[in-house]
């Protein structure tokens, strides 16, 4: 089982912070959130997208965290 980074835990609570209640959200939020456009993460082949182009909050806080 991989081991959380230092930062994982932080950029957790962040994104808590800001989704209240939710697991995942569309991927214009998760560009608004990070700063950068939808096509810069679409392009990205690293980035976490789920199913039906929505992105859970621990795979995202995950690939922040890289």
């Amino acid at each position: 089982m991989p081991r959380e980074t230092k930062t994982y835990r932080a950029i957790r609570e962040q994104l808590s912070e800001a989704f209240p209640g939710v697991g995942a959200i569309s991927l214009d939020e998760a560009a608004k959130f990070y700063g950068v456009s939808t096509r810069t993460l679409q392009r990205d082949g690293t980035f976490p997208r789920g199913p039906h182009g929505r992105v859970v909050l621990e795979s995202f806080a995950r690939w922040m965290a890289g």
